[in-house]
């Protein structure tokens, strides 16, 4: 089995009204994140078409990810075409985590491993979704639908092939669960690449899927050089960010609040570092709300609301 790559939450002590830290730097070149940005873009029609040459690209081997047919980098002209924030976000922060074991992303495309996907907020699941289809399983496999699966287990018939994928949302209610797990089991069966989605993977991903798992794969965190390509692909302007420590305290909302197209890289670079750098001046002079005096009731439903949203991240409740 591949190595698990699991970021593990240390939640704020008990009270404590500041923000969680910001997840550990992902290291890499971005060379990765260059190319699932580029397979979007193509994808959505927005650039060129499939196999035509890109000047997004930076030139590297992309066959140490079993890449290297899928995108040309060769120098002709491109049309100057963005994507959004999440998409951005979504593709990169995938392929850093790609980046770090390039087996991997060979694997989902040569062979049938089970990959669990802890994603970070329940509204970005259908991005990651996209990604995983375009960027990681590729165009040449087929992901299956759950009527696809559920065809298959009740005819107890396995002749499918084995460029097909599945796919599982794994945040179900209780009565989805007997559900999910069927299919589960089902693709386990089949041999075929499975990945599994959830915002809580260690309580909501099957058991049988855990047991399995080759890979656990959570969001890391902000590095200069993917700062870098983010910018460049939300407002089209390449740009160098500079090996800050702000850098490093990015998140999700700070993108979505400075960086745009019409800013143009320089300007959404420049408000970008003066949001984060003004978020954690703020965050250092907040005090625990345990400490505060004078708020009553209100003071009491916090700290029950802090408590609930720490066993939530802890998986002992729903």
């Amino acid at each position: 089995m591949l190595d698990a790559v699991i970021d593990d939450f240390d939640p704020a002590p008990t009270g404590s009204v500041s923000p969680p830290p910001p997840p550990p730097p992902t290291t890499g070149t971005g060379a990765l994140a260059r190319t699932f940005v580029e397979m979007l873009l193509v994808d959505a029609g927005k650039a060129s078409t499939a196999g035509s040459p890109s000047t997004f690209l930076d030139t590297g081997d992309l066959a140490e990810f079993g890449l290297d047919e899928e995108v040309d980098t060769g120098e002709a002209p491109a049309p100057v075409v963005t994507l959004s924030v999440d998409e951005a976000a979504t593709a990169i922060l995938l392929a850093a985590r790609f980046e770090e074991a390039p087996g991997t992303l060979r694997a989902l495309r040569r062979e049938s491993p089970v990959l669990v996907v802890e994603v970070p907020y329940a509204g970005m699941m259908e991005i990651v979704d996209r990604v995983l289809r375009v960027c990681a399983l590729g165009r040449s496999t087929q992901v299956m639908s759950m009527g696809a699966l559920d065809a298959v287990g009740a005819s107890g018939r396995s002749g499918v092939d084995r460029r097909r994928a599945a796919i599982l949302f794994c945040d179900v209610d209780t009565r989805g669960r007997a559900i999910l797990e069927r299919r589960a089991l089902v693709a386990l069966s089949i041999a075929i690449p499975v990945c599994a989605l959830s915002v809580a993977a260690a309580r909501a991903v099957p058991e049988p899927l855990r047991a399995v798992a080759d890979r656990v794969v959570s969001f890391g965190g902000w590095s200069p050089p993917l700062l870098s390509v983010l910018v460049q692909a939300v407002t089209g302007d390449p740009t160098e960010v500079p090996a800050e420590a702000w850098v490093g305290a990015v998140t999700l909302d700070d993108l979505r609040m400075s960086v745009s197209a019409q800013r143009g890289a320089a300007g959404s670079l420049e408000r970008l570092r003066s949001s984060v750098l003004r978020r954690l001046s703020r965050g250092q002079e907040l005090p625990d709300l345990a400490d505060l005096h004078g708020y009553g009731e209100a003071k009491t439903i916090g700290l029950e609301m802090l408590a609930d949203l720490r066993a939530y991240r802890e998986g002992t409740i729903g």
